[in-house]
């Protein structure tokens, strides 16, 4: 037993373990199981009709092997003795038998596929019968699968057309979203896709726990998105958070994560030598003049970079820095008449990275039903640190979910959603962007060393200094929404949904500028890097309430089972407002206690400002769909939508769509072809929709508080 325990303990830190606790799972009664011979098994895989199934793929589950049947349905696949085999083909039920050979495999056709839903605007629609771009999220290969606890990092090549690009590598930062490559010259939000959790808007993918997402649809064209109108020109990003259904045994699940994030790739930088003459090499191509790096002149620092190259062997770690000697031993730095002169060859990512980071995330969630009433409670936390090998950055979030509806009366519906999220951001207020100079200048400078004085005494080089002795900056995000929504079943085909949304986010920044001491650039004697009358205090807070209400009404109704039809007319409305603040003083008394009351610098040099945002949208929308035997499908769209960003005479638009499709696969001509492509459909769309992505007000003129200079009174 001790054994045992042992084993499961070195699982649970290599591995990422998930728990089921209601869920009894059979004990592990060998933990070490010695290689099997193989055998090799031959068989035929069929249909329902006894027609066999082309390029269906045969595995043995737990290893590396597997097969794919012929054009006669046939496979040959080599196993171990006594092992099973896995079967599976899209649009069949995948099933698992012992191996043996001459075994013939019949496949059922797993109506489910076909009757699989996909989240629409305002709806839902079986995938076989949609016209438009979407896509599905598969969230067992995506957020299940992957240890990754930001959302938007997480869909990377879990959508085509869907792009994550992470341009920095900050903890704090937020990768580029985009749907089919970029829609305007704009950058940043302003081409960014309209994001939707629960009918709600929201601006931010990390503030969402990826446990309590259900699904996640990707509407990617005109046709699909202009049901949301002037918000949605680069495409709508759909999820949908859990809820237990009715029957469902309460039950508890936590899931618990540790990993370890390491960089994929860094750059790296040839010997210095070779930099500097790379360099001067392309000045010359150009105006010819001489390359000189803070004084640095690179044809007087070759023959001292080509002596350190031929005096040591590989590149320089974080050590002490020695002053040049002689000839024979150049050191790795040199003073040429006061000016300072580094050459040696520092190994910058052994130095300012580490090999790994943590992070780890544990959650936990109650779900079940109870009489008429159904609930899902979860909460969760994860933690994240970058690669930083001085004064590493943090990430923490907290995240509280309540999704409760309960069944009123048997026509009547009604719920509510209530969600929080905290993420604390810590990490170094460095005074320069010192990672991104880092791969700037050349690997001799920044010089990442310890430089000693002239009494004997060693300090940090000028970046590590700031770097190890930079004051904190803490950044809190605070989300808070409540959602209140009902169902009424008016008749069979006919229902109403309403909801309301309130949101509070609230985002406050702080950060101070500490004194640094160490050495600096131009002398070995230690000296304020910083000076303590640069010290600084800063305060940075938004506060912002914003409400969405929705209200649509739904017709569904099917004649002598080949016409169906689905009408959907809505109104939507939405408010946003925010106040801005920020404040800085100079010179503190204390570095402890970085308040801006207790800092002494000049009242006209402190740095006040604020800003107040306020807008409104409003839109009315409606979508019809019809199908013939689900073959011939048709679906149109339309939102008249009007938004406050706009002046009179244009606030308002119409964003109308259409799109058209023909299921070939389901035509009695297809029968035969059935076995080659189950399931086909050609489809087109067009659409128009708006672009509302610019700032509020920006066609009111402006008062400015600075007078311009070539205005005189």
């Amino acid at each position: 037993m001790k054994k045992l325990s042992v084993l499961l303990g070195a699982l649970f830190l290599c591995c990422n373990p998930t728990w089921n606790i209601l869920e009894a799972s059979p004990l592990i009664n060998q933990l070490v199981v010695g290689a099997k011979a193989t055998v090799t098994i031959k068989g035929t895989v069929v249909d329902e009709n006894g027609e066999p199934v082309i390029g269906a793929s045969v595995t043995e589950p737990g290893t590396t092997r597997g097969s794919v049947t012929d054009v006669n349905g046939n496979f040959s696949i080599n196993v171990g003795n006594g092992s099973k085999i896995r079967i599976s083909f899209l649009g069949y039920k995948t099933v698992t038998k012992n191996a043996k050979d001459g075994m013939r495999v019949q496949l059922e056709s797993d109506n489910a596929l076909l009757d699989e839903v996909v989240v629409v605007g305002y709806g839902q629609q079986k995938k076989v019968n949609l016209t438009g771009a979407v896509s599905n999220v598969d969230l067992a290969k995506t957020l299940t699968g992957r240890p990754e606890q930001d959302v938007a990092r997480a869909l990377q090549g879990a959508v085509p057309g869907l792009s994550i690009i992470n341009s920095s590598g900050n903890i704090d930062s937020n990768p580029t979203i985009s749907i089919r490559g970029l829609g305007t010259l704009s950058n940043g939000q302003k081409s960014s896709p309209l994001i939707i959790v629960d009918g709600v808007p929201v601006d931010d993918l990390s503030m969402i726990n990826g446990n309590d997402i259900a699904s996640i649809s990707v509407l990617k064209d005109a046709a699909s998105s202009s049901i949301y109108g002037s918000r949605a020109a680069f495409g709508v990003i759909l999820i949908t958070t859990k809820q237990a259904n009715k029957g469902d045994k309460i039950s508890i699940k936590y899931d618990g994560h540790l990993a370890w994030d390491n960089a994929t790739y860094l750059p790296d930088y040839p010997d210095v030598p070779t930099q500097l003459k790379s360099a001067m090499m392309a000045k010359a191509r150009t105006d010819g003049g001489s390359v000189e790096l803070f004084g640095m002149y690179f044809d007087k620092l070759l023959p001292y970079a080509e002596k350190w190259q031929e005096q040591n062997s590989g590149k320089k770690g974080y050590s002490l820095m020695r002053p040049y000697q002689s000839d024979s031993d150049v050191g790795d730095y040199y003073f040429m008449n006061g000016q300072p002169m580094y050459y040696a060859n520092y190994d910058i990512k052994k130095i300012w990275y580490d090999n790994a980071a943590p992070s780890l995330s544990h959650d936990l969630s109650i779900s079940g039903s109870s009489g008429k009433t159904v609930f899902y409670l979860s909460v969760g936390y994860d933690k994240k640190q970058d690669l930083m090998k001085f004064s590493p950055a943090q990430r923490e979030r907290y995240n509280a979910t309540l999704n409760l509806k309960t069944d009123v009366t048997d026509w009547l519906s009604v719920g509510a959603r209530v969600n929080f999220t905290r993420r604390h951001i810590g990490k170094a207020n460095s005074y320069n962007n010192i990672y991104q100079y880092l791969w700037r200048w050349g690997s001799f400078f920044i010089p990442s060393g310890i430089m000693q004085a002239s009494d004997g005494s060693q300090y940090d080089y000028r970046m590590i200094a700031m770097q190890k002795q930079a004051s904190r900056l803490y950044n809190v995000h605070d989300v808070f929404r409540m959602n209140a929504f009902a169902k009424a079943n008016i008749t069979k085909d006919l229902t109403l949904n309403a909801d309301y949304t309130y949101e509070i986010d609230n985002s406050n920044l702080s950060s101070s500028n500490h004194s640094v001491y160490g050495m600096n650039w131009s002398g070995v004697t230690p000296t304020y890097i910083v000076g303590t009358s640069t010290t600084n205090a800063t305060r940075d807070n938004t506060k912002a309430n914003r409400w969405t209400a929705n209200a649509y009404m739904n017709y569904n109704h099917s004649w002598k089972e080949a016409h169906n039809l689905n009408v959907m007319v809505g109104v939507n409305g939405e408010n946003y407002s925010s106040d801005y603040f920020y404040a800085n003083r100079t010179q503190l008394y204390d570095e402890e206690y970085p308040e801006l009351s207790l800092a002494y610098g000049d009242m006209t040099k402190a740095a006040i400002k604020s800003s107040t945002q306020n807008r409104a949208s409003a839109g009315y929308f409606g979508r019809i769909n019809y199908d013939y035997k689900g073959i011939y499908l048709l679906e149109l769209n339309g939102r008249y939508d009007g938004s406050s960003r706009f002046p009179e005479g244009d606030k308002w638009a119409f964003f109308p769509s259409g799109s058209v499709g023909y299921r070939f696969s389901e035509e009695p001509y297809w029968k035969n072809l059935n076995k080659y492509v189950s399931n086909g459909k050609l489809r087109m769309s067009y659409g128009e929709i708006g672009n509302e992505a610019v700032g509020d007000w920006m066609f009111i003129s402006r008062v400015s508080t600075i007078s311009p200079t070539d205005i005189t009174w």
